[in-house]
């Protein structure tokens, strides 16, 4: 008989048999296992519809990570049965579902967070790369760090984008070199460190006709930060007198009394976070 591939269906394949041989009773389905070349029967003597027998297997048997041969023969009434066709080779179109990572770890670096999980590529060879996901901590939705379909074909990545102060939730997902995709996910959680400001200038005072002049030292190259200065008396509430770009070092405060004594220190300040203290300096006005 003459065998050939049908229509494929959900989860299975479709094999058509053709025949013109007289006095046939039917014809008998063989294929192998996907892991060798031998043949097995899995079906009866099938019923000719014409010249021609369709038979569609959707056995569990079959995978979408292998290859399986298929062949047939003819039965004629005499139950006699013919040689083995010819041998054709079918790669089923069922989604495979590769392995998902079993352990990912997240910790912060540098200011980033560096990502590392198992390679399941030691487990799975037909193993393409990983999606790798994010979402904020604790309403967030899980997006992708990778625009579109990306895919980080080793197992580690560095997320440079998640925020200081902010807590993250991450998560892998394996992709195979058919475009299969691991029904489940690993999943690592981390807690950003708050931006770290450094130490703001120390502050010196000076004292001239009922005003106070307050200087402080340039800061550190670097990020540009805001000078943030303060003023308290004892049992108050520090008060900020004003804020400071990093080329301004001088401030001449005049809302002050004979015989009171004030306090003054600095804070650094990014717009999100605020610094602190700088050691204080203290004066009375005469």
């Amino acid at each position: 008989p003459a065998i050939s591939r049908g229509k494929d269906v959900p989860n299975g394949v479709t094999i058509q048999v053709t025949t013109n041989e007289m006095n046939v009773a039917g014809v008998r389905i063989y294929r192998s296992d996907g892991f060798t070349t031998d043949l097995y029967p899995v079906t009866d003597i099938l019923p000719l519809n014409g010249n021609t027998v369709a038979y569609t297997d959707t056995s569990q048997v079959l995978s979408g990570d292998r290859s399986f041969l298929y062949s047939a023969t003819t039965v004629n009434s005499s139950s006699v049965e013919s040689a083995l066709s010819d041998t054709i080779t079918i790669h089923p179109p069922i989604r495979t579902t590769p392995p998902s990572p079993n352990r990912l770890t997240a910790q912060e670096e540098e200011g980033a967070v560096q990502l590392v999980w198992e390679d399941v590529r030691t487990r799975h060879r037909a193993t393409k790369g990983y999606l790798v996901y994010v979402r904020e901590v604790p309403n967030g939705r899980f997006a992708p760090l990778l625009p579109g379909d990306s895919l980080v074909t080793v197992p580690l990545f560095t997320d440079k984008s998640a925020q200081p102060g902010r807590s993250y939730e991450y998560a892998v997902q394996t992709v195979d070199d058919l475009g299969g995709k691991s029904t489940s996910m690993v999943l690592a959680s981390i807690a950003v460190r708050p931006a770290s400001l450094p130490v703001p200038p120390n502050v010196w005072l000076q004292q001239q006709a009922g005003k106070v002049t307050v200087q402080w030292a340039a800061p550190a190259a670097g990020k540009p930060l805001k000078v943030n200065l303060y003023r308290y008396q004892r049992g108050s509430k520090p008060q900020l007198l004003q804020s400071f770009r990093p080329e301004n070092r001088q401030y001449e405060d005049a809302n002050v009394k004979k015989g009171e004594l004030y306090f003054y220190f600095t804070t650094f300040s990014d717009g999100q976070h605020e610094s602190a203290r700088s050691q204080e300096a203290e004066i009375r006005v005469e």
